[in-house]
């Protein structure tokens, strides 16, 4: 996936974006987001983290947070889709955009671009 946004982020319309892999949620997250107890706890572990970030390298704003899920544990049921939907449900809440690519997917260049054309 690194790869992948590396091209993508050449490209000339999108050379103004870094990439930030394994970064820590906390980081993304201004102070005056309004979350629950149990949300800013969860966002405060140092091992909350999203797994790209995609930013804009002059103002150092996040512009697309990029999770890539195994198929086995991200289901419904399992307590990683649990904690899968409260990193949804805070991202949303600090207003970041997240797209959800599966590690058994295809097409991810097309879905990446898409969503950074919004």
């Amino acid at each position: 996936m690194f790869a992948l946004l590396e091209q993508i982020v050449s490209m000339s319309e999108w050379n103004h974006l870094g990439i930030m892999p394994q970064y820590p949620l906390r980081l993304l997250l201004k102070s005056d987001i309004l979350l629950t107890e149990s949300e800013k706890a969860y966002a405060n572990r140092s091992w909350t983290l999203v797994d790209f970030v995609l930013y804009n390298k002059t103002t150092k704003h996040p512009v697309l947070v990029i999770e890539v899920d195994g198929m086995a544990f991200h289901q419904a049921g399992f307590e990683q889709a649990k904690r899968d939907e409260l990193k949804n449900y805070i991202l949303d809440k600090a207003g970041i955009p997240l797209l959800r690519l599966s590690t058994d997917g295809s097409n991810e260049k097309n879905k990446i671009i898409n969503a950074l054309s919004r």
